[in-house]
């Protein structure tokens, strides 16, 4: 059962504990709070770690792939103390095109599927997996399709010449 199936059924089965008349919320608040929910940190280890090397913890897994596909980390993506901090339960990335470009590079990084991308985005970021009315991210979906690396991706989105004057 995956993570998502079991946390539907635990809020459902909780949900009789708290369905009632009174207008007392509190423990409906303490549940969403606890850590019976994943972190964004244990939700991006989810996806990383298939891809690691035995032994090999997440932040050292994602450095390594970004290092064999020649993606500059610090650049791209964030600051190693970022990204360490987004596995011991620091802040997640706020929603919004720069958070969705660093699930992108990640996705190259780790040379994520298609399907796996979408997981990355929508299970993970909490976001829609593609934007099918951005090019870049049409760009990115070909691109993850066909197993292209971020560079690529990168070429043929600068060579996107949009006209918005209609």
């Amino acid at each position: 059962m995956d993570y998502t199936t079991q946390m539907e059924e635990a809020i459902y089965n909780k949900w009789s504990e708290f369905d009632n008349s009174d207008d007392d919320y509190s423990g409906i608040i303490d549940y969403l709070n606890s850590s019976d929910f994943r972190t964004f940190g244990d939700g991006l280890s989810a996806v990383i770690l298939p891809k690691a090397n035995e032994g090999e913890s997440a932040v050292d897994c994602l450095k390594r792939c970004c290092k064999e596909k020649e993606i500059d980390i610090t650049n791209e993506l964030a600051s190693v103390n970022t990204i360490k901090s987004w596995f011991s339960g620091g802040e997640r990335p706020k929603k919004g095109e720069a958070s969705r470009r660093k699930m992108f590079v990640i996705a190259f990084a780790l040379a994520l599927t298609v399907d796996e991308t979408a997981y990355l985005m929508q299970k993970v970021l909490l976001d829609r997996a593609f934007n099918y009315r951005d090019p870049k991210e049409l760009v990115y979906y070909y691109c993850i399709e066909k197993g292209y690396s971020i560079d690529r991706a990168n070429e043929m989105i600068f060579r996107i010449h949009i006209d918005n004057s209609e």
